[in-house]
C-alpha cells in the first residue's frame, strides 16, 4: 500500500492472503452466539477458517465487510471485532453484488433451518411473538432478542424469507 492509498484513507485487504476454502459452517449457535467457532467479539484473523472471502470492503474507517457469496452469507467487523452476520435467502432489492451469490439455509441453534420458503408463521411458532414488528408495502421484519442477541428476520411481502440478521444487543 502506497502513501497516496494511506493518505487517502485507504486500508488493505487483510484477507489478501488467506486460503481459498468452502469451510462454512451450517448454522448460528444462539445459546452461544457463534457461526461455527467466530463468536460476537472475535477478532478479525478467526474468519480465517472460512477462507478468503468472495468480496472484502472497507465500509468506512474500523468498519468491513466480507462477503461469502457462493455461502450465503455476510459477516461484519467493527474495529476488529466480529459483530454481524447475514444470511442471505432469497431475492431481495437490496442484496449484495456478486457473480456467484447463492442462497444459504442455515440452521438457528437446531431450532429451525431456514430458507426462502420458511414463514412468519413458522418463525413465531418456533420464537413466539416478536418483540417488535415493522410492516410496509416492501417488507416485513420481525424482530427477537435472545441470550443479548437481536434476530431480524425479513420477509418479502409475500412471506417469504429472505434476509436473517443476528448481532449483539
Amino acid at each position: 500500500m502506497g502513501f497516496i492509498d494511506r493518505l487517502l484513507g485507504r486500508r488493505p485487504d487483510p484477507t489478501k492472503d488467506w486460503p481459498q476454502l468452502s469451510n462454512a459452517p451450517t448454522g448460528f449457535d444462539l445459546s452461544r452466539r457463534t457461526f461455527g467457532s467466530l463468536a460476537f467479539g472475535d477478532g478479525l484473523d478467526s474468519a480465517r477458517q472460512f477462507g478468503k472471502p468472495d468480496k472484502f470492503e472497507w465500509i468506512r474507517p474500523g468498519y468491513c465487510t466480507m462477503l461469502y457469496a457462493r455461502s450465503g452469507f455476510q459477516i461484519d467487523f467493527e474495529d476488529g471485532r466480529f459483530c454481524y452476520i447475514a444470511f442471505l435467502l432469497g431475492p431481495d432489492t437490496y442484496l449484495p453484488a456478486h457473480s456467484q451469490l447463492a442462497f444459504s439455509q442455515p440452521w438457528l441453534s437446531d431450532r429451525l433451518q431456514l430458507s426462502s420458503a420458511t414463514t412468519q408463521f413458522q418463525i413465531k411458532n418456533c420464537f413466539g411473538a416478536p418483540d417488535s414488528e415493522d410492516v410496509d408495502s416492501e417488507e416485513t421484519i420481525l424482530f427477537y432478542s435472545q441470550n443479548d442477541t437481536t434476530i431480524e428476520f425479513e420477509f418479502t411481502p409475500t412471506d417469504s424469507l429472505k434476509r436473517c440478521n443476528l448481532f449483539p444487543k
